[in-house]
């Protein structure tokens, strides 16, 4: 099998190949979970190599490994190559030659069809609550998920921005499951859309809760997009800076902070919310023993969730009992992924956890022993006035 685009990275690959370190393995999320060789960066490599040299042939096992990656980013903390890179041009082979993940596809296809991984109407992005004011040069950016299925956290950040645009039916989607999943091709024909809708914004801001939309548009889209990329935590920050907000809990409280990959190791985004937390008086803030640029994935990365719920659940679980075993009682985070990923971990530990009796009552959800919240949505409630 040609892979043209894999290709280009060859001496990174026979690098890899030659040195076998297996920096790349220690703590990979994935690895921890399945404990096989070709689910690292290491063996992903190998791999690659053993197709281009026409020794390995490429099956369905092969698709699995390649779309097992979370793309978080981990071992490329702890190596000089762009592992994340060579994989999404690996994807991108197999996407040309028809080897694709169908669950996945399933993704793609709706956002060809509707502008969303969701099956959802464009109209779907309307909330009558969000009150655009078209003269604005910041635009609020919802994105697929806290524009459609998670919309209370945008009205929230519509309420503490005052002053925005809100663009609803006509939002375009940033295209990141194209490009994760290996439709190179159709990403850059329909960037071309998504630019000229934002740059005809005329904005100067493009501020968003969405993490990975987040650093699509400032990696991905670069100097073509008009609008700056921010994400909601650079404002809320500021604005805890500047003395416009502040906090505090009734009661105390032990909290950790979850750092969404998109966000903390591709973002630079880490001092910014722990200090906000920090700033909220009766709280503890207590620390994971994976954080800020070793921070573990939730599980979802890449459509993880979406392809290999198995894998998802299980590393999610053991994300949960990181913030277990420091004595968490909440865990925090601002990305709409990460608070459905970590949330159906929790619920599975506690239903792993569920004690029988006589009076046990099988209709009643079991309640996780932590919270996984939105950080704003657990702020506004300890707002001082």
């Amino acid at each position: 099998m040609e892979l043209s685009k894999t290709k280009k990275h060859k001496d990174e690959i026979y690098t890899c190949n030659r040195t076998r370190c297996g920096f790349c393995i220690q703590r990979c999320p994935v690895y921890e979970v399945t404990c096989l060789e070709t689910h690292s960066s290491r063996g992903r490599n190998l791999v690659a190599r053993g197709i281009m040299e026409g020794t390995v042939e490429v099956d369905k096992e092969v698709i699995d490994l390649a779309n097992t990656c979370l793309l978080c980013g981990y071992c490329e903390k702890n190596c000089a190559l762009d592992n994340t890179q060579i994989f999404r041009d690996f994807k991108s082979d197999l996407v040309e030659a028809g080897m694709t993940d169908k669950y996945l596809e399933e993704g793609v296809e709706s956002v060809n069809k509707y502008g969303n991984p969701f099956k959802k109407l464009p109209e779907t992005r309307e909330i009558p609550e969000l009150k655009s004011n078209p003269k604005s040069k910041v635009l609020l950016y919802g994105g697929c998920t806290y524009a459609i299925t998670h919309k209370e956290t945008l009205i929230l950040m519509a309420e503490l921005l005052g002053d925005y645009k809100y663009l609803g039916k006509d939002e375009p989607c940033c295209l990141n499951i194209l490009w994760d999943s290996g439709h190179k091709k159709d990403f850059k024909k329909k960037q071309k859309e998504v630019v000229k809708i934002l740059n005809d914004a005329n904005v100067d801001e493009l501020v968003t809760g969405c993490p990975t939309c987040f650093r699509t548009y400032e990696e991905e889209y670069g100097e073509i997009l008009k609008p700056k990329p921010i994400h909601f935590v650079t404002k809320l920050h500021q604005m805890v800076k500047d003395g416009k907000l502040k906090f505090a809990s009734k009661e105390k409280v032990k909290v950790t902070w979850h750092d969404p990959c998109h966000l903390g190791r591709f973002g630079g985004i880490i001092d910014e919310p722990r200090e906000i937390i920090k700033s909220v008086k009766n709280v503890e803030f207590v620390e994971m023993p994976n954080s800020g640029l070793d921070s573990h994935c939730c599980g979802a990365g890449s459509g993880m969730l979406m392809s290999y719920p198995e894998i998802a659940i299980e590393i999610s679980k053991k994300r949960y009992r990181e913030a277990e075993s420091v004595g968490a009682e909440i865990i925090l985070t601002f990305c709409p992924t990460c608070e459905h990923t970590l949330r159906r971990g929790a619920s599975t530990i506690a239903r792993d956890e569920m004690e029988f009796d006589d009076d046990f009552d099988f209709d009643k959800e079991p309640e996780p022993k932590i919270k996984v919240m939105n950080l704003l949505e657990w702020l506004v409630k300890r707002k001082v006035k």
